[in-house]
């Protein structure tokens, strides 16, 4: 009756196919070794798990020695136990929004426990018991954290990479989110802002695929957008560009000057490009243009429209 099983489905092995396959071996070598205590998990009809602990003996009998023991239903003192170590879990990782919910299945309408805002995330007092989706609606609502809450199970674990939200203030932030079952069917979710971090690492994406000088598209994402544009069988094609006499600048009015005309010039090229064609600095004074799937007559337009602007007059420091 406590197990929610018949008699005759946990009598001889079929209550061994009951225990949890991890704790298996541990309670079959407490059986043959006759003596001690063990604990291990079983699966009940409902699909919820408990947790039981034999202890047992070998007595001598007129027939040889037999095992006897006690099995006793400590789940609720295994429950107490695991809560613990999740909460050491949480005072560890307290440089985050910490929310206890009653019911991940619940979603937004879940109803929070308990709160510890160490990144001011929520701008207003919380009360227990208020619903998730209110409070921070923009982490109840999100499709992958909904998804999560849904799948999590009891003294499980799911963590979320970084993912974009936009909070109740309007900033938009990159966190990353862990969700920890707990044994009451309740979960806690650990929400971690890691903006500064993503933003550190788009910036080195940044430098690794542009121009440091002029901000245009490097060689290497040039070659990449060009090569993957036509495996996917599109035309592209490419305008060359040398700017003539560049050194003459750099060795009379210095590399400042050489500097912030190169980057005027890049300003005009973009200015001149459809928003689908990529402009890219190759080096030195020479660019590209990654034309895509352009006719006759739109390319015409487009080589007349980057002469037209580059010969245009410029003023840098006064000189012309």
């Amino acid at each position: 009756h406590v197990l929610g099983y018949a008699l005759p489905e946990i009598l001889g092995a079929g209550f061994h196919q009951l225990v949890a396959p991890g704790d298996r071996d541990r309670r079959r070598r407490a059986l043959h070794s006759g003596r001690g205590a063990v604990e291990y998990r079983i699966r009940r009809p409902d699909g919820t798990t408990m947790w039981l602990r034999d202890q047992l003996r070998q007595e001598p009998t007129d027939r040889g020695e037999v095992i006897r023991g006690v099995t006793t239903d400590i789940s609720e003192s295994r429950g107490q136990r695991v809560r613990l170590e999740r909460q050491d879990e949480i005072v560890r990782r307290m440089s985050a929004l910490v929310l206890v919910i009653d019911d991940p299945a619940a979603g937004p309408d879940a109803r929070l426990r308990q709160v510890n805002d160490n990144i001011s995330w929520i701008d207003q007092p919380t009360p227990d018991g208020a619903r998730f989706g209110d409070v921070v609606p923009e982490l109840a609502g999100h499709p992958r954290i909904s998804a999560a809450c849904a799948a999590l199970g009891p003294v499980e674990s799911i963590e979320i990479e970084s993912i974009s939200v936009t909070d109740r203030r309007g900033v938009g932030r990159h966190v990353q989110v862990e969700l920890f079952g707990l044994p009451d069917r309740a979960a806690a979710l650990l929400v971690e802002d890691v903006t500064e971090r993503e933003t550190a690492m788009a910036h080195v994406r940044h430098q690794a695929t542009h121009d440091a000088l002029t901000g245009l598209a490097n060689r290497s994402q040039l070659m990449e957008t060009v090569d993957r544009h036509i495996a996917l069988g599109g035309d592209m094609t490419l305008l060359l560009i040398d700017l003539d006499n560049f050194k003459d600048v750099n060795d009379t009015l210095g590399h400042d000057t050489g500097d912030e005309l190169l980057k005027i010039l890049s300003l005009r090229l973009r200015n001149s490009v459809r928003s689908a064609d990529l402009v890219a600095r190759l080096g030195g004074d020479e660019f590209a243009v990654a034309v895509p799937d352009a006719d006759a007559g739109e390319l015409d337009a487009l080589i007349e429209r980057i002469l037209v602007r580059l010969r245009a007059k410029v003023v840098v420091d006064g000189a012309t």
